[in-house]
C-alpha cells in the first residue's frame, strides 16, 4: 500500500461511527488487506470492524515466577510495562527465552530463560537459591488489552539455574519432568533420614565459629574449633556476618590439626578473617557412625547387608 493510502485509511478511520482510532499497529492488518484487494473507500466501512479482532502485532509474552517463599516477579517481551494477573510485567530487554520444545509423546520438554541481573532478580537470589523449584508460566497476551483471552503457552517449575557476572539462566522444567521423579523410597546401603529430622532422632549440634585465616579456594581455618577430625564432614555452614552474611554450604572436610574447613563449594562471595559462622555437626549417614558417633543405631534408615550391583553380577567359580 502507498503512503498516500495509508493516510487515506488512518482519516477514515475516526469518521467511522462506533469505531475507535486506527492503531498504527493496525495498519499493518490494513496493509496485508490491500495485497488481496485494492483498498477502496467503499471498503474502508468494511474493513474498519475487523480492526477489533485481534493481530499478531499486539501479541507480546509475558512470564510470571512465583517463588516459594510467596515473592512474584513478572516480565515482558513489550517495549513498556504491562499489568497481568494482579503484577506488573516489567518490560525488559535482557530477558529472553530459548527455543521452547514440546513432544506429542508427553515426555518431558524444557526450555531456557536468558537474562541479567537487576532489582527485580539479584545475584543475591540466585545464591540463596530463592528461585529454585518456582512456579513459572509463560502467557501470550494482547498488549493493547482489548477484551482479549490471554493464552497460556507453557507452565512448569525452575529446575537449575546457574549465574555469571553478565547474568544467568533459568531451566523451565514442564509439568512433565515431575513424572520423571522417583516417587517413594528405595533401598539403599546408606541412611535415607537427614540428620535431625523427626525419623533420624538425634539433636544436631550446632559451633559458632570465627575465619581466622583463608586457606586457598573454598578453605579457611578457625583456630577456635577444637572437635575431631571428620566431625563436620557433610554438615551445613551458615555465614551469619561478612559478605556472605544469609548464605550457606555444605562442609566437604574437617581436620583438627590445622583448624581447616574445606567447603564442597566456594563461598560465593570472598571470605575475609573476621567472618562468623554456624557449623552443624554432620552425618556420612553410614551404619558405622550412626552406632559409633551417635549411638543411633536403632533409627539407622539404611540397608547395608542388602546385596549390591556388585554382588548381583558375580558369577560362580569356575570348575
Amino acid at each position: 500500500m502507498s503512503a498516500l493510502r495509508i493516510g487515506r485509511a488512518a482519516a477514515l478511520a475516526p469518521a467511522a461511527a462506533g469505531t475507535r482510532a486506527v492503531h498504527a499497529s493496525r495498519i499493518a492488518c490494513l496493509v496485508l488487506a490491500e495485497r488481496q484487494a485494492p483498498l477502496r473507500l467503499g471498503r474502508v466501512a468494511v474493513l474498519l470492524p475487523a480492526l477489533s479482532t485481534p493481530c499478531v502485532t499486539r501479541h507480546a509474552l509475558v512470564w510470571t515466577i512465583r517463588r516459594r517463599d510467596g515473592t512474584a516477579h513478572a516480565f515482558t517481551t513489550h517495549d513498556r510495562a504491562l499489568s497481568f494477573q494482579g503484577l506488573v510485567a516489567r518490560a525488559c530487554d535482557g530477558f529472553a527465552p530459548s527455543a521452547s520444545e514440546a513432544r506429542s509423546d508427553g515426555s518431558a520438554g524444557t526450555m531456557d530463560l536468558v537474562g541479567v541481573l537487576n532489582d527485580e532478580i539479584a545475584e543475591a537470589d540466585l545464591l540463596s537459591g530463592a528461585l529454585d523449584d518456582a512456579d513459572i508460566e509463560c502467557w501470550q497476551v494482547d498488549w493493547d488489552d482489548r477484551g482479549t483471552t490471554p493464552r497460556l503457552l507453557q507452565k512448569g517449575r525452575i529446575g537449575q539455574v546457574e549465574h555469571s557476572a553478565a547474568g544467568f539462566r533459568l531451566e523451565v522444567r514442564t509439568l512433565a519432568a515431575l513424572l520423571n521423579q522417583p516417587v517413594g523410597e528405595v533401598y539403599t546401603a546408606q541412611c535415607r533420614w537427614t540428620l535431625g529430622d523427626a525419623r533420624c532422632g538425634v539433636a544436631v549440634t550446632v559451633r559458632s565459629g570465627t575465619v581466622t585465616a583463608v586457606d586457598g579456594l573454598g578453605a579457611f581455618r578457625d583456630d577456635g574449633l577444637s572437635d575431631p577430625d571428620g566431625t563436620f564432614d557433610h554438615g551445613r555452614l551458615s555465614w551469619t556476618t561478612g559478605a556472605n552474611a544469609g548464605l550457606a554450604g555444605a562442609v566437604k572436610r574437617w581436620t583438627l590439626a590445622d583448624h581447616r574447613l574445606v567447603l564442597h563449594q566456594p563461598a560465593a562471595r570472598a571470605v575475609a578473617p573476621g567472618d562468623t559462622f554456624d557449623v552443624a555437626f554432620g552425618c556420612p549417614r553410614t551404619a558405622d557412625a550412626c552406632a559409633n558417633r551417635f549411638a543411633n543405631l536403632l533409627n539407622f534408615g539404611g540397608f547395608p547387608h542388602v546385596p549390591g550391583h556388585d554382588a548381583l553380577q558375580q558369577r560362580p567359580p569356575a570348575r
